[in-house]
């Protein structure tokens, strides 16, 4: 279950990413500004996380989807070690599922250098500096989930709080990933070929 759960999340994540992202796209080219259209795309997962909670496999496995929700709660011993581990394990096979799928199914262009397979990779501040933005919002997370849902009053809200902060971190952080750095290049008026993954050419787009 929190394989197919984690899976499906990484099949609408790819879709999105390249209905959005990709230079090709129609809906790209309608929405010139990267914050709304980041924005979108931390609303359709949100609600994609929100989706998946409330299935009823979501029911039933917790809808952790992430190895670090699963070991939070084993450290917080409320989970066996032999659920942890199939959990985590489950988790991973999902995750690299979902994305394999998501490449048979949408081809070259979720390799292309605007879409990345989805993923936020550090941006111009470094590793380190993306290493500590996770931190941070990871942080976050854990402790809204584990205040909310342990609060008589807000507990049955706690899938809409995750939802919100996975949307808001999506719109906030992806933007600080290599998709706003066009090309290694200093130099593009003239007429030798660039030997980098290139995206000049939308930058003078835009």
């Amino acid at each position: 279950m929190e394989a197919a759960e984690l899976g499906l999340f990484m099949v609408s994540a790819c879709s999105f990413t390249v209905l959005l992202e990709h230079p090709a796209s129609p809906v790209y080219q309608m929405l010139p500004n990267p914050l709304l259209r980041m924005a979108l795309i931390g609303i359709a997962m949100g609600l994609t996380l929100l989706g998946l909670i409330h299935t009823p496999w979501g029911k039933r496995s917790g809808a952790h989807m992430n190895p670090a929700t699963t070991l939070m709660f084993f450290r917080l011993g409320k989970v066996a070690n032999w659920d942890a581990f199939f959990y985590m394990a489950f988790q991973f096979i999902g995750g690299i599922t979902g994305v394999t799928v998501s490449a048979l199914i949408l081809g070259t262009v979720l390799a292309h250098p605007s879409v990345n397979f989805a993923a936020t990779q550090p941006g111009r501040s470094g590793i380190p500096a993306a290493f500590a933005a996770e931190l941070v919002i990871s942080f976050l997370l854990a402790l809204t989930v584990l205040t909310v849902s342990n609060t008589a009053r807000l507990s049955n809200f706690t899938p809409y709080f995750a939802a919100t902060l996975v949307a808001t971190y999506i719109t906030f952080e992806g933007l600080r990933s290599v998709r706003t750095v066009y090309c290694a290049k200093y130099h593009h008026h003239n007429s030798t070929r660039c030997i980098f993954r290139c995206r000049y050419a939308e930058l003078q787009r835009a």
